[in-house]
């Protein structure tokens, strides 16, 4: 018997995730990447227990396929090893920075807010802001659920973020406002899901307040059925930068009448959208990832988890107790 490492942390989505896959008939585990040992000279993985004298060696022949959720050089051993990968690391990583993705978007001629990047020294605020016609939206080149993302309303506000990035030692980028609602609306956005580089699912995320949509932050969400132009122009969007399992996010432009493409998720949540939408999205990811599995070495040899059961970073499947997908809150441990 072999199974399914997804690498990342023990959050609601992984869990979700997880719990997906084992409804395939795979064994899946989610294991922290910080806690495996690599020599890349060999293509054994080491996972280093904390609790045990001896390491505990798991070699391709006992992973079916690993599932990234998170950007993490092991990634790349395994990729050696030949074992099957959901995203490789270097396509994650465009995925996750800012500037790289929207290269990427760009050369891909997919259409995507008016953007400057490697901002000088010397700035030349006013020029920027003709350019871009204030407001403007400033971010750093990494960030997640809506963090470091500033409103710049005036060039104050542009000084203002500039010294903060360059305090900060970040490299960041300037994009057009997007309009996405009348003045008296909220502003929205669209969030779709990408599984083996098709478009699943997807929801409108209005604001709370402000005009960050993200569901974390308060966003409220509501269902969306998938057109054929919302669909293409997320796979594609996916397709510009290699990764095949992600979330778009796309805006659609009322001052311009047409979608704009403005960022890509390596490790999106599943929890607003599985809420949102009353979709279970983890049975077509599962799918696919069992798919993914099936292509992997044809090997029978079993590992032996059991003494593992308490292992720091190590997720257990259990039928024993009840609780939220099934899971023994004690076997889940940071």
């Amino acid at each position: 018997m072999r199974f399914v490492l997804i690498l990342g942390n023990t959050n609601w989505s992984n869990r979700y995730l997880a719990d997906s896959i084992e409804k395939t008939g795979c064994k899946c585990r989610i294991v922290r990447p910080e806690l495996f040992t690599v020599f890349p000279d060999h293509d054994d993985v080491i996972y280093m227990s904390q609790k045990y004298d001896l390491p505990y060696k798991l070699k391709a022949e006992n992973i079916s396929a690993v599932v990234a959720r998170t950007n993490h050089h092991v990634l790349s051993h395994f990729k050696k090893m030949g074992v099957p990968i959901t995203d490789a690391l270097s396509e994650r990583r465009a995925a996750s920075d800012k500037i790289r993705s929207t290269y990427l978007f760009s050369q891909a001629k997919i259409p995507t807010p008016k953007t400057i990047s490697n901002v000088g020294l010397n700035v030349n605020f006013k020029w920027i802001s003709n350019r871009l016609k204030l407001p403007a939206i400033g971010k750093l080149a990494y960030g997640s659920q809506g963090k470091y993302i500033f409103f710049i309303e005036n060039l104050e506000s542009f000084r203002l973020f500039d010294d903060f990035a360059r305090k900060a030692k970040k490299d960041y980028i300037i994009q057009s406002f997007i309009t996405t609602a009348s003045p008296k609306q909220k502003p929205k956005d669209i969030r779709v899901i990408v599984s083996n580089g098709k478009a699943i699912s997807a929801m409108v995320r209005f604001a709370a307040s402000g005009f960050k949509t993200n569901i974390s932050l308060g966003g409220i969400g509501e269902k969306l059925e998938l057109t054929p132009e919302v669909s293409n122009i997320a796979e594609k969007a996916a397709a510009a930068i290699g990764i095949k399992y992600c979330g778009i996010d796309i805006a659609y432009d009322i001052e311009k009448e047409k979608f704009l493409v403005y960022e890509a998720n390596a490790s999106c949540s599943f929890k607003g959208i599985v809420n949102i939408t009353n979709q279970d999205v983890g049975v077509e990811l599962a799918a696919d990832i069992k798919r993914l599995a099936l292509t992997s070495h044809k090997y029978v040899t079993p590992p032996d988890l059991s003494r593992f059961k308490d292992l720091p970073g190590m997720y257990m499947k259990t039928h024993e107790h009840e609780s939220e997908f099934s899971i023994d809150p004690k076997q889940i441990l940071l």
